[in-house]
């Protein structure tokens, strides 16, 4: 075996070893998840060189660089606030939803008004517009490549477009009523929906082939996502329950039916090892997977709409109606808040952690946005740019880009220092020189 390339993952950290064996070229990700701005990186560098027989004390130097410039990258969440690059107005109605491919370039926003814009984050420019005939709900792109996008509508269908065109490549039927949710396997070439018929479906990206209808749930399916490990899919649903079902098999691996009302909202760690869930019956749970037990249930004092974990999968963090987020440290399971995120004057629609975990980022009716340091519990940015509610945002991969989506009918884009976005980061070959 033989050392051929270092491939950098900023979020979370991890350190790539592409290799040559046989003849072939083979990839292996060492997770680093532990890494942070004041973690000794000479020390990792001796942890690794220890326990990988492909990294030598020849390419110490090397790997020494590849560890500071993923120390940089947290370096670079701490330390940037965001700034109003430009407003998005192209809509008539209001905006449910935004995503961002994966260098942040492009936005994609769906409205009530029936159509999907595709922007230029730069410009601003709209650069396709793709119509329903219903309301557009669920809108992604197929990260990392982004050349494909695909979009749920209340008229009960998902369409795939390309990406560059507008050009509708696939419909997506079989649902029998409106379509809440679309997502993409990162992993595999499928493609994922969630409907108010009580199912979620899996479709081949490709052929837009129906393969699997998941229809144990009594309720509508709100939430759904793939692991990243490439085995199994989570769905949530009205009915009080969250299932994780195997890929292959297509049959139910854990069902977490601990919640008594609506789920609002549910997600799965980086590693796949936890699930987190957030409801209308004022709590939200942190299930383990491997022993199919709650580890937490997180009391509040109104109802959960939104739950997530950080890129390490040792913070989640909650959103609540009340206008709080609270984030929990896991590696305590005492169930108290690290911090609890006070300062919106209406209810939340979302929380999500900064790549690089620093920062939580909320989403508010009041009509703002915020941006807190969860470790201290301080506000330390207010972006007060749309005049009514905020329905849902978005961040690029590294952080540099924020959308949002708002009932005024706009959108509104924030941006940060630029950071590269490569699939796995800068690339240092071992056997050049620094």
């Amino acid at each position: 075996m033989k050392l051929e390339k270092f491939l950098l993952r900023y979020f979370p950290p991890g350190l790539g070893l592409e290799y040559s064996q046989g003849g072939k070229i083979k990839k292996k990700m060492i997770n680093l998840l532990d890494l942070t701005t004041s973690t000794d990186i000479i020390n990792v560098g001796k942890t690794i060189m220890d326990n990988e027989l492909l990294v030598t004390k020849s390419v110490k130097p090397q790997l020494l660089a590849v560890l500071a410039k993923l120390q940089k990258k947290l370096f670079d969440d701490i330390n940037n606030l965001y700034t109003q690059h430009c407003t998005l107005d192209y809509h008539d109605m209001p905006i449910t939803q935004v995503a961002l491919n994966k260098d942040g370039s492009k936005c994609i926003t769906g409205s009530f008004d029936e159509t999907c814009k595709v922007c230029d984050t730069e410009t601003g420019d709209v650069l396709l517009n793709l119509s329903h005939t219903g309301i557009i709900y669920g809108v992604s792109f197929n990260n990392p490549y982004g050349d494909r996008i695909m979009t749920a509508s209340f008229d009960r269908t998902a369409c795939i477009w390309d990406a560059e065109t507008g050009k509708r490549l696939l419909t997506l039927f079989g649902h029998k009523d409106e379509v809440l949710v679309a997502k993409y396997d990162p992993i595999d070439n499928l493609v994922g929906t969630a409907s108010m018929d009580k199912t979620a479906k899996i479709f081949d990206f490709e052929s837009g082939k129906e393969l699997w209808s998941i229809d144990d749930h009594r309720d509508t399916i709100i939430s759904l996502q793939f692991s990243n490990d490439g085995n199994t899919v989570l769905t949530g649903s009205f009915d009080s329950n969250v299932f994780l079902w195997d890929k292959r098999t297509h049959k139910k691996v854990v069902a977490f039916e601990d919640h008594k009302a609506e789920i609002s909202n549910c997600c799965l760690n980086f590693e796949s090892t936890l699930v987190g869930s957030g409801s209308v019956d004022k709590t939200a749970r942190v299930w383990d997977v491997r022993i199919q037990k709650c580890l937490l249930t997180l009391t509040h004092d109104d109802e959960v709409v939104y739950v997530d974990f950080d890129k390490t999968g040792r913070r989640f963090a909650t959103a609540c109606s009340d206008g709080l987020a609270k984030v929990f440290d896991l590696s305590h399971d005492s169930g108290k808040p690290t911090s609890v995120l006070s300062g919106h004057t209406k209810e939340l629609s979302k929380v999500t952690f900064t790549p690089g975990g620093s920062f939580v980022i909320t989403s508010s009716s009041d009509g703002t946005v915020r941006l807190w340091n969860w470790n201290t519990g301080v506000c330390a940015q207010i972006l007060t740019y749309h005049k009514d509610e905020v329905y849902d945002c978005a961040i690029s991969y590294d952080g540099s880009i924020l959308v949002t989506a708002s009932k005024d009918c706009t959108s509104q884009i924030f941006k940060r220092s630029p950071s590269c976005c490569d699939q796995y980061g800068t690339i240092f070959n071992p056997n050049d020189s620094l």
